[in-house]
């Protein structure tokens, strides 16, 4: 993702999960990035993924992608392969999300 925001001016964060990896704990966190009206979401451990699939629905206008598992709403897109085709993939949704 930093390969495509130097690409494309996006800007990009990082949020960790801190303490259990849980759905419940890592809703917060999630919360905070769509506050920010990030336009892109990527999760890629199981608590993440889960509080995507949870939440993906409410917002309809948000790209999100997550790192394996399955694709539970429409603007949820998952991300499989190696590092390197993760990594492409990733930086492909943030260029489309920044118009490039």
């Amino acid at each position: 993702m930093q390969e495509a925001s130097r690409a494309t001016h996006a800007e990009v964060s990082y949020l960790a999960v801190m303490g259990p990896q849980t759905v419940d704990n890592a809703l917060p966190f999630l919360g905070s990035l769509l506050a920010r009206h990030c336009e892109v979401v990527l999760a890629a451990g199981p608590a993440e993924r889960n509080a995507v699939a949870d939440r993906a629905h409410q917002y309809p206008t948000v790209r999100f992608a997550v790192v394996g598992g399955i694709s539970s709403a429409s603007n949820i897109s998952v991300l499989s392969g190696d590092a390197a085709a993760v990594q492409d993939e990733a930086d492909s949704t943030v260029s489309r999300a920044a118009g490039s």
